[in-house]
């Protein structure tokens, strides 16, 4: 059956009471919506005046410290040590290995490179073979070590 003819046999007066019932539902959902804006709004004020309070509590309490003005008047600055961390220096310097006093003992560039054997390795990494069966073996031959100076299993 096509929608005009289901049109046709719809009485004015059904017309009339389905219209009605189309207004009251729309109505009702504007109504449903007013009343979950509302709710929101008085849901946000209560907040707000939950946290004018704690505002209020927490700058009484701060201001009850006799300090305060103190601590409001201060400057803060990143680059200054405090005075805890002044005092805190190890006094027996002695006793520590020289890597924990500051005191680095360690190879230059030149001793570095005027070593063959590191240039080897280095040359070997440059040229992308430094995980490969070749560059074990060119390093093998390179640096012979002694059969006791290793755990004993082949290849060493």
């Amino acid at each position: 059956m096509s929608a005009s003819l289901r049109l046709a046999r719809i009485s004015h007066s059904e017309f009339a009471d389905n219209q009605c019932n189309f207004f009251r539902s729309i109505l009702y959902r504007q109504g449903k919506g007013k009343e979950k804006l509302i709710a929101r709004l008085k849901a946000e004020e209560e907040a707000q005046g939950e946290e004018e309070k704690r505002l209020r509590r927490l700058n009484s309490l701060a201001a009850s410290v006799p300090y305060y003005g103190t601590i409001m008047k201060a400057n803060s600055d990143i680059h200054k040590s405090t005075e805890s961390r002044k005092r805190d220096v190890y006094q027996g310097r002695m006793d520590l290995a020289d890597f924990q006093c500051g005191n680095l003992k360690s190879f230059t560039d030149e001793q570095l490179f005027r070593d063959s054997r590191f240039r080897l390795g280095n040359a070997l990494h440059a040229a992308g073979l430094a995980h490969t069966e070749y560059a074990r073996d060119v390093m093998r031959e390179a640096i012979p070590r002694c059969q006791e100076r290793t755990t004993g299993i082949e290849p060493y």
